[in-house]
């Protein structure tokens, strides 16, 4: 798991940006861009401009830095199935056990 804030600058890096450019991207300034690389909490909202700008997924971003695990959000999905198409566990852990055998056969196919 990596920091958020190193995340964020070792990407603006990788792209080249300054942090006067980035700020400029998202409707702010190199400093705003400077706290959130020393570490100040920063919005979801910010962070969403930031991401996209980065062109970084949010909620890759997000479990990353550790701030949500893969798992959890596999369970929020499975909730949101549950309670958006009745389904029942027992259709969710089908759906889980399909997906995962999915994307291990995936793997396995891309040599990984």
């Amino acid at each position: 798991m990596t920091e958020l804030k190193t995340i964020l600058k070792d990407r603006r890096d990788e792209l080249g940006l300054s942090q006067d450019k980035l700020g400029r991207l998202i409707g702010t300034n190199d400093a705003f861009i400077s706290r959130i690389e020393h570490g100040k909490e920063i919005s979801i909202d910010a962070l969403s401009k930031l991401s996209k700008e980065l062109k970084v997924d949010l909620i890759d971003l997000l479990i990353e830095s550790g701030y949500i695990s893969s798992e959890s959000l596999k369970k929020h999905e499975l909730m949101q199935w549950q309670e958006s198409a009745y389904l029942n566990e027992q259709d969710c852990d089908y759906i889980r056990s399909f997906i995962d055998s999915l994307i291990s056969k995936r793997k396995s196919e891309a040599g990984q």
